[in-house]
């Protein structure tokens, strides 16, 4: 069981990392943690996010408007 857990927790650790990257509208330094956790992903277990991490290298400077403009998609997209 507690092999589970923890197999559970390292697979949702780095959702988690992103997801609050995404919502702190004060990141300090929004591109060196973007750059952290693309790292981090990269050389983890889970070869499955390898992909995710890599388009999101791929579009860093897209990624790093979005973690750092006021602007928002909200209205277009329903939210």
């Amino acid at each position: 069981m507690a092999l589970l857990v923890a197999d559970l927790h390292a697979t949702l650790a780095p959702f988690a990392l992103f997801a609050a990257l995404l919502r702190d509208q004060d990141v300090k330094e929004p591109a060196a943690q973007l750059d952290q956790w693309v790292a981090e992903v990269a050389t983890s277990a889970l070869s499955e996010m390898e992909p995710s991490a890599t388009k999101l290298w791929q579009d860093r400077e897209a990624v790093l408007a979005a973690l750092t403009l006021p602007y928002s998609q909200g209205q277009t997209e329903g939210g």
